[in-house]
C-alpha cells in the first residue's frame, strides 16, 4: 500500500487504504480496462509476520515476483485485505480448521515473507504456524521470499555458512509459537493439540523448511555451474557437498549419492 509515493508504514495510514479497498469491493470499482480494481482470483497466498513494516513486506514480494519469468499480473492474498479484520477476533477455531483452511488449498500456492533468514520471525507466529499446517494438509505448494538484500545474503550464506543455514531455518518449536492475543495463542495451541499435536506438528513444518533449503541450494548450484569458472570451483564444490549431506540426514540417499559422486569440476 502506497500513499503520496510512499509505503504506508503505521497503523493509521494502513487503515485508512483498507476503508478505501472495501469501498472498493462493495461498489464494485473497476479500472480503465473494466477488471476489478481492488480484487481477482488469488495466486499466491501470503503468510506473513504482522510485526514487518509494509516497505519491508512489499520488498519481499516484489523480489519473489520478479523471479517468476512471466510478463502478467500476479494476484495475491493478503489477510489484511482478505479477512474482514473487523470481526476476524468473533471467528471460532472451527472456521479456521475448515473454510479458512480450504481457501488455503483452493489457492494452491503459499508463500512465507520470511526473515531475517537468520532467525526467521514468521516461525515464531502461531497463526504463521497454523498457515504453514494448513498448506500441508491441504497439498498446497511452499515457497519463500525475501527482500533482495536479505536474499543476497542468504545466498551467500548458502555457500560460506550452510550449517547456519540449515539449523536457522529447522528450529522450530511450535509450543513456543505465540500470538499478539494471548486467546489466540491459546485457541489455536489447544486445537494442535487435539488435531496432530506439537511434536508431528515441528516435524512437518521443519520438513517443509527443508524441502525449501534443498529446492533453493539445488538453484543457486546450478546458476553456479552456468557460470563455471577456477574462480568459483571451490564455492561449487562446497556447495554441492553440503547439499549431499543434506539430502542424506533428510533420508534422500539417492539424491545425496547423485552428489557425492558427480564431479565438482568442469
Amino acid at each position: 500500500m502506497f500513499k503520496n509515493g510512499k509505503p504506508c508504514l503505521t497503523t493509521e495510514e494502513a487503515d485508512t487504504l483498507l476503508f478505501y479497498a472495501e469501498v472498493g469491493f462493495r461498489d464494485d470499482i473497476t479500472d480503465e480496462k473494466k477488471r476489478p480494481a481492488f480484487v481477482d482470483m488469488a495466486m499466491h497466498f501470503v503468510s506473513h509476520a504482522w510485526r514487518y513494516d509494509f516497505a519491508t513486506f512489499l520488498s519481499a514480494l516484489a523480489n519473489w515476483d520478479s523471479h517468476k519469468g512471466r510478463d502478467e499480473f500476479t494476484y495475491f492474498w493478503v489477510d489484511a485485505f482478505v479477512v474482514n479484520q473487523h470481526i476476524a477476533d468473533s471467528y471460532p477455531m472451527e472456521w479456521w480448521s475448515t473454510r479458512f483452511a480450504q481457501a488455503v488449498g483452493d489457492v494452491r500456492s503459499t508463500i512465507l515473507v520470511s526473515l531475517p533468514w537468520e532467525d526467521p520471525i514468521p516461525l515464531k507466529r502461531v497463526w504463521v504456524i497454523w498457515e504453514i499446517f494448513c498448506t500441508n494438509q491441504m497439498g498446497a505448494r511452499f515457497d519463500i521470499a525475501m527482500p533482495k538484500d536479505t536474499m543476497d545474503n542468504f545466498r551467500e550464506a548458502l555457500i560460506n555458512s550452510f550449517t547456519t543455514v540449515q539449523t536457522a531455518l529447522s528450529g522450530v518449536d511450535v509450543g513456543l509459537s505465540s500470538a499478539y492475543h494471548k486467546s489466540h495463542q491459546e485457541m489455536v495451541h489447544d486445537e494442535i493439540r487435539r488435531t496432530i499435536g506439537f511434536t508431528k506438528l515441528n516435524e512437518m513444518v521443519q520438513l517443509r523448511m527443508t524441502r525449501w533449503l534443498t529446492g533453493a541450494a539445488t538453484r543457486e548450484l546450478q546458476i553456479m555451474k552456468k557460470a563455471a569458472s577456477a574462480k568459483n570451483k571451490k564455492e561449487r564444490i562446497g556447495l554441492q557437498d553440503n547439499l549431499g549431506r543434506m539430502l542424506r540426514e533428510s533420508g534422500n540417499f539417492e539424491g545425496a549419492e547423485y552428489y557425492f559422486k558427480e564431479p565438482g569440476s568442469t
